[in-house]
């Protein structure tokens, strides 16, 4: 392997290494970015929390549950948080029924 070779293979790995430590930072501000009020679901390796969203920082995002319980679950216990979306049932049965 010529010097430019090897310079080229170098600057891809790094730049694969790079790309992949990134991912978990853009992952937890898009939870800083779900909008208060907002229902969501959040799992830990143990347990699932509903309730409605009250503010995200960088160690910890806080609900109340649904039983308006306040609830603080540190970023290293998450292991997925999702929002919920408007229900298209009301749709769905339209077409199905078309």
């Amino acid at each position: 392997m010529n010097l430019a070779t090897r310079a080229a293979f170098a600057l891809v790995l790094a730049a694969g290494i790079a790309r992949s430590e990134t991912p978990a930072a853009t992952d937890w501000n898009r939870v800083k970015a779900v909008h208060v009020g907002q229902s969501i679901r959040v799992l830990t390796e143990d347990k699932k929390h509903d309730g409605v969203f009250v503010r995200a920082t960088d160690t910890a995002v806080e609900l109340t549950s649904n039983r308006n319980d306040a609830v603080i679950i540190g970023r290293s216990e998450v292991t997925r948080i999702s929002t919920k979306s408007k229900s298209h049932r009301g749709r769905n049965t339209a077409i199905g029924t078309a």
